[in-house]
């Protein structure tokens, strides 16, 4: 994960946080947690308004830096997100 510079871990609120929040803690990644249904988080009550958030999360929590906004977790490491590194053509997701 660190070789690939994965910036976020993902994780759904239903299970524990400990694994997914060691495995930030270790790559240096910024954990949030995502819905996997409408109703899972407040205020995503339809499929659209989840998607949105769930947008909304990833991207905040990609731009922010130090800043996280709800459902973005920090990491011990305080990893700082706003190289914009993620987004260059050498990332192994982009084509």
């Amino acid at each position: 994960m660190r070789a690939a510079h994965v910036p976020l871990v993902a994780r759904e609120p239903q299970f524990p946080e400990r694994v997914p929040k060691r495995i930030a803690e270790q790559t240096g990644a910024t954990l949030v947690t995502l819905p996997i249904m409408p109703g899972g988080v407040p205020n995503t009550e339809t499929y659209i308004k989840m998607i949105d958030y769930i947008i909304h999360t990833m991207v905040t929590a990609l731009q922010s830096g130090n800043r996280h906004p709800a459902g973005v977790r920090p990491t011990r490491s305080g990893r700082t997100l706003g190289s914009d590194r993620w987004m260059t053509r050498s990332s192994p997701w982009i084509t």
